[in-house]
């Protein structure tokens, strides 16, 4: 992540989590102030569509950080007098994790199915792109996060190992790309 994108991340982050520190500061009389520690899904979710995993976690134990800090007995301090506290903040990362990443996942495989549309759309509109192929297909490789991508054109299913992706436009097989190595499953979407 470039020192731009973090920084957006981390401004973000913490004008979320102010936020929803606001919100939980005027609902605790009215509500069970260990219940409202699930508000803080509202700042994770967002910073980890948009940054990735990587910033989604951090958020996240910021704001158990801030929550403990402020809400829990004895405030302003990183202690707590109960251990079930201790039991909710655990539980409470361990949903803000698990949501980042299904979060990141959904943005990740939302670009990846741009990309391919806007792959098959190109096969469709330009007709002979073989000498474009390469270049197209190592694009795609950076942007799916994998070793290699090679991209065949025409209906015909290729013979090559790896995961393979139709290429579809209309309706119509225009082509297929085949994907070799593993994923970067923690990267964030592009």
């Amino acid at each position: 992540m470039s020192l731009r994108r973090a920084l957006a991340a981390l401004v973000t982050g913490a004008a979320l989590i102010a936020l929803v520190s606001g919100a939980i500061y005027l609902l605790r009389d009215h509500v069970p102030v260990l219940g409202l520690a699930v508000l803080y899904l509202l700042a994770v979710i967002p910073v980890a569509v948009l940054w990735g995993l990587a910033a989604g976690v951090a958020v996240s134990v910021a704001s158990m950080l801030v929550f403990d800090f402020l809400f829990l007995a004895p405030v302003h301090t990183f202690r707590l007098e109960e251990s079930s506290h201790w039991f909710a903040l655990g539980v409470f990362v361990v949903t803000a994790i698990v949501v980042s990443e299904l979060a990141a996942s959904s943005r990740r495989r939302a670009n990846e199915s741009a990309l391919l549309a806007e792959i098959a759309a190109s096969l469709l509109e330009q007709g002979d792109l073989a000498p474009e192929l390469d270049r197209i297909a190592a694009e795609a490789a950076q942007a799916l996060q994998v070793e290699q991508a090679t991209i065949t054109v025409g209906d015909a299913v290729p013979t090559a190992e790896g995961e393979q992706q139709p290429l579809l436009a209309d309706g119509r097989r225009v082509g297929t790309i085949v994907l070799k190595g593993p994923r970067q499953s923690g990267a964030a979407a592009l």
